[in-house]
């Protein structure tokens, strides 16, 4: 079930001040530091309010901009705009358009007094509403002072600098080119060193110093948002961080990733090692991703945002160029079985050790979670089902076996610390239907007219597709995949898939990301667990897997 269909309905307030607490609890802000902000669906905005412990904020505190009041002042802001001679067409042609696009220009020419609640708004408010200005696709504002991105904004670049180019170089020499590195704010975290943060952040900005609450500091915000349009991070020198999304879920992945690389980069100071970014080729193919996730879901206006002449947001190029470089790189997903919507994988058995299994990997992923081994975006869990019986054979109502390589694996997209039993996503070689039997949507198909070139086309793209898929798996859903309960397997179910088939005596899998292990994952440098020989019990001899060897043909 999707993050986001579940808090459709949550009122603004309680959204906010729920996720200000989760905050607060994860030790990602102050007692008194942080602010949250959103724009519901009429277009409102609300937001935290100022000062009171960020751990119990009742949800009548929460400030709130009217829309409609402010469409009013935004049009006479205009007419002000038109007697000193600023462009008076242009400004009131967006003043009186109300689309989505232009919603940023209702905030014009606000003052403290216009938001309503028992209490002040932020005295970030200025920040907030600039950013919705500049960025009217933008429906989510998180300003917080976690530790290690604290740690970062109070960097100075000038003894960076000198520190990292040969640890630079060292990265050049064994990952691939990065000629371009200069261009990169040593003072912010490099997020080419972590794909999920590099795919879920992009670039990340340095934001020079202003006054917190200023209007200075909404200004230099507004300004390096529109010099980077498609930045979705900024780091706010000697303060803290800011990120934005289309909704609250997004905006706070975003910053958990971007706290936990820079917690990672932080930690691995002892080592005496700077982190060492992704190659090149690797980085090209995130880009061309043909799932174009974040941060391309915000609005792209103008500007250049290149790392190494890089994109980090994707090139101009087709879909399907896009396809054929990412799919050179990475394994292609598990492919949804080819009967859903027909006969459909809702009619499967769900057996009580299915069930079970679905129920204990929820529990330990919310353990990993509360113990900081995943973050809401990050990690993948799997377990593969044996001597348990689930399809129905057709032969006197008898069931036949899971297969050696069923599994349930964790989902991609889903909050792990929300995540529930139907989330689970079940993945095997077996059809949900008979050879032999024809559902009612594909005889109607065949009865229809014959396929056009583009479709018989398609077919035979996601029929080779399949075929290269390790082992031919399926992932057969609980949900029809136009319901908003829908959800897809883990990006890394091609890597369990492969590890089970390669290994059959392995029965579960964990990614995870600790902070402290993943420092050793940045860096590249190896794990010795024979300095504690309880460690060594447990752990054996950990091995050094490079990055490319989790690609296409490694």
């Amino acid at each position: 079930m999707a993050s986001n269909s579940r808090e459709s309905m949550i009122p603004p307030k309680t959204l906010l001040v729920s996720w200000l607490a989760r905050l607060y609890t994860h030790k990602l802000t102050t007692t008194t530091g942080g602010n949250l902000s959103l724009i519901d669906d009429d277009g409102d905005m609300y937001i935290t309010p100022s000062g009171g412990d960020k751990a119990f904020v009742p949800p009548e505190d929460v400030a709130v901009l009217r829309c409609e009041k402010h469409q009013v002042q935004a049009q006479q802001s205009c007419r002000n705009q038109h007697r000193h001679g600023e462009e008076h067409g242009v400004v009131a042609q967006k003043c009186n358009n109300n689309n989505d696009e232009n919603k940023g220009d209702w905030f014009m020419g606000i003052n403290e007094t216009d938001f309503e609640g028992s209490r002040k708004p932020s005295i970030e408010w200025p920040l907030h509403t600039a950013v919705y200005k500049v960025r009217p696709g933008c429906r989510a504002v998180l300003h917080a002072h976690s530790m290690s991105l604290v740690a970062f904004s109070l960097a100075d670049q000038r003894k960076f600098a000198s520190s990292t180019s040969q640890v630079r170089h060292q990265g050049s020499h064994n990952n691939g080119s990065h000629e371009s590195d200069d261009e990169y704010d040593v003072r912010t975290p490099d997020t080419r060193c972590l794909l999920s943060a590099y795919q879920s952040c992009g670039r990340v900005i340095f934001a020079p110093y202003a006054m917190p609450g200023s209007m200075e500091l909404a200004n230099v915000c507004a300004t390096t948002l529109q010099k980077y349009p498609h930045a979705t991070c900024l780091i706010l020198q000697n303060h803290g961080v800011l990120t934005i999304g289309c909704t609250l879920q997004e905006a706070y992945d975003r910053f958990v990733s971007l706290e936990c690389l820079a917690r990672s980069i932080v930690n691995a100071v002892p080592l005496g090692v700077l982190p060492r970014p992704l190659s090149d080729d690797i980085l090209r193919a995130v880009n061309s991703s043909p799932s174009k996730t974040t941060p391309l879901s915000m609005p792209i206006t103008s500007g250049n945002d290149n790392i190494n002449g890089i994109s980090c947001y994707g090139e101009k190029k087709t879909e399907a160029e896009d396809k054929e470089e990412h799919n050179k790189i990475f394994p292609r997903p598990i492919p949804q079985c080819a009967s859903t919507g027909c006969c459909s994988c809702q009619s499967r058995i769900v057996t009580e050790l299915e069930k079970q299994v679905r129920t204990d990997i929820c529990k330990f992923v919310h353990r990993a979670y509360s113990q900081n081994l995943v973050t809401s975006s990050s990690g993948s869990f799997s377990v593969k089902l044996i001597k348990a019986k689930h399809f129905d054979d057709g032969k006197n109502g008898e069931m036949s076996s899971y297969d050696k390589l069923s599994f349930l694996i964790t989902p991609t997209k889903v909050d792990r610390k929300n995540l529930e039993p139907s989330d689970i996503c079940f993945v095997s070689k077996n059809k949900c239907c008979r050879h032999d039997e024809k559902c009612d949507v594909v005889a109607s198909s065949k009865t229809s007219s014959p396929p056009s070139s583009h479709k018989r086309r398609r077919r035979r793209r996601h029929k080779r597709r399949r075929i290269d898929v390790s082992c031919n798996l399926r992932y057969h859903p609980i949900h029809h995949p136009h319901s908003p309960e829908h959800v897809c397997p883990s990006r890394a179910a091609p890597i369990h898939a492969t590890i089970y088939a390669e290994h059959p005596e392995i029965t579960c899998i964990m990614v995870v990301q600790p902070p402290f292990a993943t420092s050793f994952c940045v860096t590249g440098e190896p794990f010795d667990a024979s300095g504690i020989p309880e460690a060594l019990i447990v752990l054996h001899d950990v091995k050094k897997v490079p990055f490319e060897s989790i690609l296409v043909d490694q």
